[in-house]
């Protein structure tokens, strides 16, 4: 099983319940696109002790949406309420390379 994760900060307690819970139970993937870079990321589940959900992360993008999926003149990806600030992955890739926990 695979979710892709957009825009959520992973500080509400009951969805991130459900998701160790996944991860746990059913190998959950998880493909996250978010502005922090992945070690701001992994800090902050240790600090909340949702470490396992670290465990499930697949692939981390901290690039636009606007890069990530291309612009489009039908509608806008960098509106007010996403990001427009620019986090590319250290190798040059779209997805960053995750260290083991």
């Amino acid at each position: 099983m695979r979710r892709l994760i957009v825009g959520y900060s992973f500080r509400d307690p009951h969805v991130n319940e459900v998701i160790v819970d996944g991860i746990r139970s059913s190998g959950l993937k998880l493909f996250i696109i978010d502005p922090k870079s992945p070690m701001e990321l992994r800090r902050q589940l240790a600090l909340g002790r949702y470490g396992d959900i670290w465990k499930g992360i697949h692939a981390h993008v901290s690039r636009p949406l606007s890069e990530v999926f291309g612009r489009s003149r039908h509608f806008r990806l960098d509106g007010p309420c996403s990001t427009n600030r620019r986090v590319p992955n250290q190798d040059g890739t779209r997805f960053a390379h995750l260290p083991a926990p």
